[in-house]
């Protein structure tokens, strides 16, 4: 599929938004001092969920910005559910915004796992994503290529200095940590006996650890190779939330492998659409390349 936005190629697009989420990002840090937290109701999650005046302003600055330079491309975005359509003939193509993704971090000034996320979907497809590091002000951006939805992932610092994201084919599952996102009893029975595995030392991982708040800076720990696996607890996957991250995963080649059917391995593929998902079964992300090692790992278990 070609991406065709007119005037607007890769270039332009991606410095749009990086200079978008840049701009979240600092908002959010001005607002570091004299945050503002209330609770909100959401009946996808569970817990509390919270409200932060720091958000609703980068999520008001991110729509400003797209009215005025994109117009016509819809918007789906956190803060109030907004749903807003694609005017432009023959194509859906939308934005999704997460202005302050892990605002349960942020509300308890947290200080690392607070991201400001956005992303570009055409006709279904996840063609530019951008995600800023609240707190280390580390930026990782996919843009597609000469008008092709094929891209590269980078990480850009603080200081501007771009460093494009590869997967080290040679480092195996065994020597790497897994990433959780809950205590091991927040998984099903399936995945708790993996991870006890794991703390036995004889799993598929070296070890693991257990972080919470912005999906999109967890992951980006696997873009980094700094984890080699992430396993995700069921959730309601919100397209702001989704869109961003398993954009970037399939650019990167990872996938998401259903951890309840183990050890038969079921690579799950999930819809970029406007309306959110729920998934009931874990799901342990990993790169394409550790399949095989996977695979063999099971089969050694029978």
């Amino acid at each position: 599929m070609d991406l065709d936005l007119g005037i607007i190629n890769s270039n332009i697009l991606s410095l749009v938004m990086s200079t978008m989420v840049d701009d979240g990002v600092n908002l959010i840090r001005s607002y570091l001092p004299h945050l503002r937290v209330s609770i909100k109701e959401n009946l996808h999650k569970t817990g509390t969920d919270y409200a932060i005046n720091a958000g609703k302003a980068a999520q008001d600055n991110y729509i400003r910005l797209i009215l005025s330079f994109l117009p016509g491309i819809g918007i789906v975005a956190e803060e109030g559910e907004l749903n807003i359509p694609c005017t432009i003939p023959g194509h859906d193509i939308f934005f999704t915004i997460d202005p302050d993704d892990g605002s349960k971090a942020l509300a308890r000034r947290q200080s690392y796992n607070i991201g400001s996320m956005l992303s570009l979907v055409y006709d279904g497809e996840v063609v530019a994503a951008c995600i800023g590091d609240v707190m280390t002000r580390e930026t990782y951006v996919f843009k597609p290529i000469s008008g092709s939805i094929i891209g590269r992932i980078s990480k850009i610092s603080e200081v501007g200095f771009y460093e494009e994201l590869r997967i080290d084919r040679d480092k195996n599952l065994s020597d790497q940590r897994l990433l959780l996102t809950e205590m091991p009893s927040g998984y099903s029975a399936n995945a708790e006996l993996l991870i006890e595995q794991v703390s036995d030392g004889v799993g598929l991982f070296k070890s693991y650890e257990i972080e919470s708040g912005s999906i999109g800076i967890m992951m980006a720990r696997l873009w980094k190779g700094e984890v080699g696996g992430m396993l995700l607890a069921p959730c309601y996957e919100t397209p702001w939330d989704r869109c961003p991250v398993y954009g970037i995963n399939k650019r990167m080649g990872f996938v998401g492998l259903n951890a309840d059917k183990f050890p038969d391995i079921e690579v799950v593929n999930t819809p970029n659409t406007r309306e959110g998902i729920p998934r009931d079964f874990d799901l342990l992300i990993v790169h394409e390349s550790r399949i095989e090692e996977v695979e063999e790992y099971f089969n050694n278990q029978a």
